[in-house]
């Protein structure tokens, strides 16, 4: 059967893909097309039982549900050339304030274009989808990654370009944190993250005795450590090539903070604030 063109009904439907890879594309409200056929009225959309991959444009969105169902699935949200405001959770994709729910995703690929982009990341109660990568695109962004509920998903993050530098914020937990930076690395617990074209970084970890590592970080704007409540261990492993490296011990009483240098000349210069 030729199909060119599939429209649903008033009530709530449900179009399901082939049990092959299928291509998604949601361009409108209950609208885009699949491999091609072109849907409308369409609420609900579900993925055959080999990877299907789905791209949502800027303002596309389903009243009701994306279900990836089996095999290895990828969601792609696309923002615009304008500035964009980015939310994913462990069930909903949001940009510019148009929300779309989903499950069975196994990557999430979110990817912004021009001018200063917003995205924070947050498992609020169970876990995210195994693979995150962020693009943002041209001008000064800002990532916040929030590490509650998040055990061994591996972040890919991207920056692009930008005039005087990307933000990226990881935020610990309440319980005790061990964040380990090395060059372009952050790992934390068995989450993983990949950094590139990122110039700023934090580290706030919030209650607990937490462990903060730092080793020859690519980062050339300015790091901060902050530990949060409870006491604190830091370690500074130079060469740092950063701007400026700012540790704040937070309210407890017992921090610890330890400097290794290189066996090169380094210079070092600590003021306390």
């Amino acid at each position: 059967v030729n199909l060119e063109t599939i429209t649903g009904s008033a009530q709530q439907d449900t179009l399901q893909g082939y049990n092959k890879p299928n291509q998604w594309l949601l361009n409108g409200l209950n609208s885009g097309n699949v491999n091609s056929i072109d849907f409308s009225e369409i609420e609900n959309v579900t993925g055959g039982t080999e990877d299907d991959h789905f791209t949502v444009k800027d303002q596309a969105r389903l009243a009701g549900q994306l279900d990836g169902s089996t095999g290895n699935n990828t969601l792609l949200l696309l923002g615009t050339e304008a500035s964009d405001v980015a939310f994913l959770s462990e069930s909903q994709a949001t940009m510019n304030s148009i929300t779309n729910s989903y499950i069975q995703i196994q990557t999430v690929k979110l990817e912004t274009v021009g001018d200063s982009d917003n995205v924070t990341v947050t498992a609020q109660a169970s876990e995210l989808p195994k693979t995150v990568q962020i693009t943002t695109g041209d001008d000064d962004d800002s990532i916040i990654i929030e590490m509650a509920n998040v055990t061994d998903t591996a972040f890919h993050i991207d920056g692009g370009s930008s005039d005087a530098g990307d933000q990226l914020t990881i935020v610990g937990t309440a319980a005790e944190d061990v964040a380990i930076v090395t060059e372009k690395s952050i790992q934390f617990a068995a989450s993983s993250s990949m950094m590139n074209s990122i110039e700023h970084l934090t580290i706030e970890s919030r209650g607990g005795n937490d462990r903060i590592s730092v080793t020859n970080p690519t980062v050339s704007g300015g790091i901060i450590l902050d530990g949060g409540a409870e006491d604190d261990q830091f370690e500074v492993t130079y060469p740092i090539t950063s701007n400026a490296l700012n540790v704040l011990g937070g309210t407890g009483s017992q921090n610890e903070l330890t400097v290794t240098t290189s066996q090169d000349a380094d210079i070092l210069t600590m003021e306390q604030t």
